[in-house]
């Protein structure tokens, strides 16, 4: 009931944002209209409904109504059509049309989706329409597209089997395709992933089912019994001295999975012996160099990245550390004051070596007020604000971006600052991502809940920018954020930990829905985020890292002996809690300067880590 209760004062306060006092009653009027509407459509009273629906023409969510009702009429062809053509650029439209073209796809009707089909994103309507390419006489095309979408590494939806059907039958088949998705499916290796390799399996010659196999098995060992599985491979190996594929799959795998276990010479061995190493591959061998603090191998490692991996901000850092390390001074001089003009985590401590300011590189977006009210007056957009209005946020977020991906660099920034107006501060962060547009400096890190995190990080005895930051990348400031694995709120707590902190600070729980309210998550969540700083002796990275993954994974991933941070950062284990906390330690340093208070530099972060 209370997270209803915030829910509902949320919205209320949408209302009052999206509303004027000359229209709002008018306006609760249609919503009431439109949400019987929706009720009468539920009870199947199809008449009643209709004529509820006609008195709707001029609210913004009439579109919706009439593709609620043709998805239940595929047979009403004109209306179809008409509905189409009118809201050719709304998301409903693309969802009426692949239902439609499905449905005719199921009668035969392959002209009728060859003529009416536009690019989806939905795998089934393209495979729908490579089929019906296919029936047309455009055979040659289709099976091109059918191979495409066969090698996807995951099991596609039962709407591609008749497609997939003829593909198997020509000549473009082959035992080598099934290989490389077998591959490619164990190279992901989430579950859905591993279903399909195991039926891949099936479908190979006996050649390549008994190296398959292997390939199942030694993956299968390396997630808890990795030295069996290296005893395995060792074994075996020999039998596929000229097998690359298959060599070069396992010892990839042994190699990561010794990273992520913390033994990264063994790791570098084998990651430095692959014939083909992929993207994944090379970059931990970078990682697996910085780790043991080999200088040599990790200049090694540098020269194998690709052309465009060596161009990327974090290996010119590491080239620069590399140089520096290795005594060529000037060249690592040069790499550290080209760094240090950008504004990241690599740019700052780039800046602290180099005893330079940071560059914030503030550049406002101009946006003419004429093209956000252009923008205001799209069908698309009003219907994203009735959405908001009317509660269903999950819903309005992808209409949002179902229209925002359909405009160009100026209407996205225009897209921006609307929701910016709308007070939608994480969807107008994310929009100007959209259009690469990143030193909008106001837009892009906004001071919001100032008295609140004030407040409670003077008792936490935190730098308010700690707490700003550590917002910025958890939720954006939106204090209805939710993860799928069930955080909530400014700071993301998880209900477990929120019961817990509740507890220690004598407080009832009364259930997960506190939460959302921006009070109670920022005394939890500053409470929570000093507990990770006092455990690992104030040092941010780490604490950061704990608030991410928990406290007993970085102190699994703690060296045995004194380490410098940033090698440690880098060879964090998940990829997400890397990020994370290199982000974290750049947003402290951007709200900083955003506050002006406080005189944190990079290199305070970046104190060498102890071993636990």
């Amino acid at each position: 009931m209370r997270n209803n209760f915030l829910v509902a004062i949320f919205w209320l306060g949408c209302l009052f944002l999206f509303t004027t006092n000359s229209y709002s009653a008018t306006l609760t009027e249609q919503r009431e209209s439109f949400l019987k509407a929706e009720s009468l459509l539920k009870k199947g009273r199809e008449a009643d409904f209709l004529t509820q629906m006609n008195g709707l023409k001029d609210y913004a969510m009439y579109p919706y109504l009439q593709y609620r009702w043709l998805k239940n009429n595929l047979n009403k062809e004109k209306e179809i059509k008409v509905f189409l053509s009118t809201y050719k650029d709304s998301r409903y439209a693309e969802i009426l049309r692949d239902k439609w073209l499905a449905a005719a796809a199921k009668q035969g009707q392959w002209q009728k989706v060859v003529e009416f089909y536009e690019p989806s994103r939905k795998t089934a309507a393209q495979c729908y329409y490579h089929l019906a390419r296919y029936k047309t006489g455009e055979k040659q095309a289709a099976l091109a597209e059918a191979k495409a979408l066969w090698l996807k590494p995951r099991s596609q939806p039962p709407a591609c089997n008749g497609l997939f059907a003829v593909f198997k039958k020509s000549s473009l088949f082959s035992q080598d395709l099934v290989w490389q998705r077998f591959l490619a499916a164990l190279d992901k290796g989430k579950k859905k992933n591993l279903r399909l390799a195991g039926y891949l399996v099936k479908q190979m010659s006996s050649a390549n089912k008994k190296r398959a196999q292997l390939c199942l098995k030694i993956r299968q060992m390396s997630r808890k019994k990795l030295n069996s599985a290296i005893k395995k491979w060792e074994s075996e190996k020999h039998n596929f001295k000229n097998d690359t594929d298959t060599t070069d799959f396992v010892e990839k795998r042994l190699g990561l999975v010794l990273a992520y276990r913390g033994q990264p010479s063994s790791s570098y061995k084998y990651l430095s012996k692959l014939t083909n190493p992929d993207a994944e591959a090379r970059k931990w061998r970078v990682r697996s160099a910085l780790r043991i603090q080999d200088w040599q191998k990790v200049v090694a490692s540098l020269n194998n990245l690709s052309t465009e991996e060596k161009q990327e901000e974090k290996w010119r850092y590491w080239q620069a550390r590399a140089f520096e390390q290795t005594g060529e001074k000037t060249k690592a001089k040069a790499l550290f004051t080209e760094l240090a003009k950008e504004r990241s985590y690599y740019g700052f401590a780039s800046a602290d070596k180099m005893k330079t300011a940071y560059q914030l590189n503030d550049n406002p977006i101009v946006v003419d007020a004429k093209a956000v009210d252009k923008l205001k007056q799209k069908a698309e957009f009003k219907m994203v604000k009735e959405l908001f209005a009317l509660g269903r946020k999950k819903q309005a977020k992808w209409d949002w971006w179902f229209t925002v991906k359909r405009l160009d660099i100026e209407g996205i920034k225009a897209a921006s600052k609307l929701a910016q107006g709308w007070g939608m501060t994480q969807t107008a962060v994310f929009t100007i991502a959209k259009a690469k547009h990143w030193d909008d400096m106001a837009l892009r890190f906004p001071i919001l809940f100032k008295e609140q995190i004030h407040a409670q990080a003077k008792k936490q005895n935190l730098e308010p920018a700690m707490v700003f930051g550590l917002i910025r990348q958890e939720s954006v400031f939106d204090e209805l954020a939710g993860s799928h694995v069930g955080a909530r709120g400014l700071m993301q707590i998880m209900p477990a930990t929120g019961r817990v902190i509740a507890r220690e600070l004598g407080e009832k729980w009364r259930s997960a829905s506190v939460l959302y309210d921006p009070e109670t998550n920022l005394r939890y969540g500053t409470y929570y985020y000093k507990q990770q700083l006092d455990r690992f002796d104030g040092q941010l990275a780490l604490a950061a890292a704990g608030y991410n993954a928990g406290p007993h994974r970085v102190t699994k991933w703690r060296p045995s002996k004194p380490m410098a941070m940033d090698i440690w950062i880098e060879t964090i284990p998940f990829d997400e809690t890397r990020k994370y906390v290199s982000i974290v330690l750049a947003n402290v340093l951007i709200y900083q300067q955003r506050l002006k208070r406080g005189n944190l530099k990079m290199k305070d972060f970046l104190s060498k880590v102890q071993p636990s």
